[in-house]
């Protein structure tokens, strides 16, 4: 692939028109902002390790389809998308197909939260569900507070957080006054959280909590480099990796180097 410098030279000459053409493969249909008039797309097929060659993903055609004619640059785009003729119902029928769109939070609640506080925009447990209420997931699925509640303890259990009680006086409600002062209780309304050396390292490198932690309870077993690789095939970024057929045993044979008692 490109070098970082080379791919801002490229990105920034076909914004402002030095580059007329610009040839790419489908990962650029995400994460860059590359408006054009004309988009030609001249496969919707892409090969994958289990299926062979199959179509690509009607989202990852319909973000390659929204490059050509953005508001603020064109009046109007222009799509074509070479197909051969038997798959053109398909291609046709799938983009005219309604698709579910569903958050895909809950599967990363734990980082999320995490990162949260360690960006200090939310620390406190009201800021956070407040944030929580106002996600997808939460119309989606109306546990989504709960399962916050959860995180936040399983951060807590694990040390990647730590919480500290907000507190303040409140008079009591009696109204009393004794030897000549009010009476006060103190009355918790909040939590406030930090995170701890652990969660720092989870949100700074984008690593998945359970691995953060797989990693501090197993360190100890490392004694080879071949060790490094046995815990990496537990952690939660590789649960679904694609293995290779003579591949296969070599992988089996390292993740059973730990044994799972090890990691509970």
């Amino acid at each position: 692939g490109l070098s970082y410098r080379d791919r801002l030279i490229v990105e920034y000459g076909f914004r402002y028109g030095k580059f007329p053409v610009l040839l790419a493969t489908p990962t650029l249909a995400y994460g860059v902002d590359l408006p054009a008039h004309q988009v030609i797309i001249a496969t919707p097929f892409v090969f994958d390790g289990i299926e062979g060659w199959r179509l690509l993903d009607i989202s990852t055609i319909q973000q390659m389809m929204g490059r050509a004619g953005r508001p603020r640059y064109d009046k109007k785009g222009y799509v074509r998308i070479l197909v051969p003729h038997r798959y053109l119902d398909e291609l046709i029928n799938n983009l005219a197909k309604p698709r579910d769109i569903k958050s895909r939070l809950g599967d990363v609640i734990l980082e999320s939260v995490n990162r949260l506080i360690f960006s200090k925009v939310a620390r406190r447990k009201s800021e956070i569900m407040k944030w929580a209420y106002h996600t997808l997931l939460y119309a989606q699925n109306p546990n989504t507070l709960e399962l916050v509640e959860k995180s936040i303890r399983w951060l807590i259990d694990n040390g990647f957080i730590v919480a500290e009680p907000l507190t303040r006086k409140v008079e009591k409600q009696d109204g009393k006054i004794f030897d000549g002062f009010k009476r006060y209780d103190i009355e918790q309304y909040d939590w406030e959280y930090e995170c701890t050396r652990k969660g720092e390292i989870c949100a700074t490198w984008y690593i998945a909590a359970e691995t953060v932690n797989l990693l501090y309870k197993t360190t100890h077993l490392i004694e080879r480099p071949e060790d490094i690789l046995a815990l990496m095939t537990h952690s939660k970024e590789l649960s679904s990796i694609v293995v290779r057929k003579n591949e296969e045993a070599f992988y089996l044979n390292h993740r059973l180097l730990v044994g799972r008692d090890e990691l509970e």
